[in-house]
């Protein structure tokens, strides 16, 4: 492991839409996201997938917008500190590294517990048996770990569309029904828990930025995200409109909560036979290994990138050489140290893998980027208003951000006023707060952090944000072969 950059111009557009659609893992979302949301007894599913994917599109205008002029392998750190200060770049990293760790260790649980009902055996097991797995991959070089996502990928949208395909040409009662479509079929109890899952679902969306240092172009970043926001609303709100139409719109939520249905994977044996429905149930597990591996990935240059800067240890900003050249070794070993302790502690407790470890830091995850994207739609308004960036037009220099915020704060409230419902406690229980306080405590945390870097380290904290790759540190990969 060396000091060197990260693997420059490595990755177009293409790859960087693998990245994020696969850090948002589909067939996770489908099996367990949407069968979940239905069993909260609101049928307007496709609708919230809709509703929040526009909502999220105004959030990241932007940001993406903004990162095209302040490339940062820690987008939520760094354009927070061009935008709002120092110290609120503090607050970025925190909310980022909290709720990317959460969402990738959330979905161990997921993983063991789907892979102990494949094939039998304790679900911590095979929990550390994918942690292994990501430890190993997080090191390896990013070109390497794209060719796996696009393999994995491929196969679940295939599987994925091939679900929406007998769902439509085998409707229940021989007709289509269009109520979930219906706003109306939206407002019920238990939205605030279908917006949550909405949300969770697009995490990753956003990540595009993180690889802004090793994309070709600048334009590839916004180019991905933006194929990301047109394709996953869409998709996500087909399939979810798929089960209704295959099981029946009146019987939707009964099938959704009985755990012997076997929703979506019953249509797939009904239309296709059992061999898919099987495939299917594997590519469940691979996809719920690359989100892991894109979000490994995620924290990995998070951390390098705050290390460069001396905000953390800056033997963190260590990058590996020959097969692993361009890989932030050290970043991506503390995410494995992290990923580990946290999933001890939760095994020590007894902690349920899928109603506790999934379901609780899947949802926290969702709320910190939620307010994380509200306040760099903040940052990005006040970085134009102040004359920097190119010739961005009003619509992305100030109105789509601020409706986006309003918009995102909507979002939120409505999340967090549901919070006992999705967390499935009493009303009256305090552990309703519990995701709202985490949030609020790594807003403190960061601004505490600010305050004690600014009176030890006056120097670390005035470059907070403003770290740049060394362009002679790691060579691009179209002039690796030029002598000079």
């Amino acid at each position: 492991m060396s000091a060197v950059g990260l693997a420059r111009r490595r990755m177009n557009g293409g790859m960087l839409w693998l990245y994020e659609v696969g850090a948002s893992s589909p067939m996770a979302v489908v099996v367990g996201g949407v069968v979940a949301m239905y069993q909260t007894g609101v049928v307007g599913v496709p609708t919230a997938f809709l509703l929040v994917g526009a909502a999220l599109g105004l959030l990241v205008i932007g940001y993406i917008a903004m990162s095209r002029h302040v490339e940062h392998a820690a987008p939520g750190y760094a354009l927070l500190a061009h935008g709002l200060g120092a110290r609120w770049g503090l607050v970025g990293a925190v909310l980022a590294l909290a709720s990317y760790n959460a969402i990738q260790i959330s979905l161990y649980g997921l993983f063991g517990v789907t892979l102990a009902g494949l094939v039998g055996g304790h679900w911590l097991v095979w929990a550390g048996a994918a942690w292994l797995l990501i430890a190993v991959a997080g090191v390896v070089n990013v070109a390497v770990s794209t060719w796996v996502v696009a393999v994995v990928l491929c196969a679940e949208l295939g599987t994925i569309s091939a679900f929406i395909l007998a769902a439509f040409t085998h409707p229940a009662g021989g007709s289509i029904g269009f109520a979930p479509l219906g706003v109306d079929a939206l407002w019920h109890d238990g939205l605030g828990g279908v917006l949550t899952f909405a949300v969770a679902a697009f995490v990753g969306f956003e990540t595009a930025p993180v690889f802004g240092e090793e994309a070709k172009h600048n334009r590839s970043v916004m180019r991905a995200t933006v194929g990301v926001l047109c394709f996953l609303p869409l998709f996500y709100g087909l399939a979810a409109w798929a089960i209704p139409v295959a099981v029946g719109t009146d019987q939707v939520v009964d099938v959704a909560r009985d755990p012997e249905s076997g929703l979506p994977f019953v249509v797939l044996d009904r239309a296709y036979g059992s061999g898919l429905a099987l495939i299917a149930t594997m590519l469940l597990v691979t996809s719920i290994l690359t989100a892991m591996l894109s979000f490994h990935g995620t924290v990995a240059r998070y951390v390098y990138a705050m290390a460069r800067e001396r905000v953390l240890p800056g033997w963190l900003a260590g990058v590996g050489t020959g097969a692993r050249a361009g890989a932030p070794v050290g970043g991506s070993v503390t995410q494995s140290v992290v990923a580990f302790v946290v999933l001890g502690l939760f095994a020590a407790a007894g902690a349920d893998p899928v109603a506790v470890l999934f379901t609780w830091l899947s949802a926290g995850a969702a709320l910190g980027v939620l307010v994380m994207l509200c306040l760099i739609s903040v940052s990005a308004v006040l970085f134009f208003r102040a004359g920097r960036g190119g010739h961005e037009s009003v619509w992305v220099r100030t109105i789509a951000p601020v409706l986006g915020v309003i918009a995102g704060v909507g979002v939120i409230a409505v999340v967090v006023a549901n919070q006992a419902l999705l967390l499935q406690v009493a009303s009256s229980s305090p552990l309703q707060l519990l995701l709202p306080a985490l949030v609020v405590a790594a807003v403190a945390a960061g601004l505490v952090w600010a305050a004690y870097l600014k009176r030890s380290t006056p120097q670390v904290f005035a470059s907070i944000g403003h770290g740049r790759p060394d362009p002679l540190a790691q060579p691009e990969a179209r002039l690796a072969d030029l002598d000079v």
